[in-house]
């Protein structure tokens, strides 16, 4: 399935520096919005000392973007009723450096989505421990974002960014 660009005409956003060796991974983030309340998705980690961010995932073997968003979102969360919305602009590129020195550079496609309901399928025991499933409102997860000042830009500031395209993106569709 391809998705609209919500945002057409962007260029790509780069955080971070360019490093050698790099190894490519291309990953999806999603800004997911309960339609019911409001509030936005967020996984709180706990193996990162309750890092919060968007809900982003790794495309696997022949998946397409499209494709990979589908599956974090009901592994990750169980949900199974949302609609994508759309693609939000360019991808984002991000460099970064984890703790042993693995040099990455990902690729994201920042995705919309509206949760219709909280039903769905359980998630697994592994996913149920690496993360809880929150949902916040934007300033309550910037917030949680900008206490992680030992953490590099890089690594939250593609998620800050993809969630101001979604927070101005839902603006847009609203009357003054």
């Amino acid at each position: 399935m391809k998705y609209t660009n919500l945002l057409p005409g962007q260029k790509t956003v780069v955080f971070g520096e360019v490093q050698d060796d790099e190894i490519t991974r291309h990953t999806i983030v999603a800004v997911i919005v309960d339609e019911q309340t409001g509030k936005y998705l967020c996984q709180y980690w706990q193996e990162y000392s309750g890092l919060t961010c968007l809900l982003s995932g790794g495309v696997e073997g022949n998946e397409n973007p499209d494709e990979a968003l589908l599956r974090e979102i009901r592994e990750e969360t169980g949900y199974d009723d949302f609609t994508v919305v759309g693609i939000l602009g360019a991808n984002i590129e991000s460099h970064y450096v984890k703790a042993d020195g693995t040099r990455f550079k990902k690729i994201i496609t920042p995705y919309l989505a509206t949760l219709h309901s909280q039903s769905g399928v359980d998630t697994s025991k592994e996913e149920d421990e690496k993360f809880d499933n929150l949902f916040m409102e934007s300033s309550e997860i910037i917030d949680l974002m900008n206490k992680y000042e030992d953490i590099t830009d890089s690594k939250l500031g593609d998620h800050k960014e993809i969630l101001g395209r979604g927070i101005a993106y839902l603006k847009s569709l609203s009357p003054l």
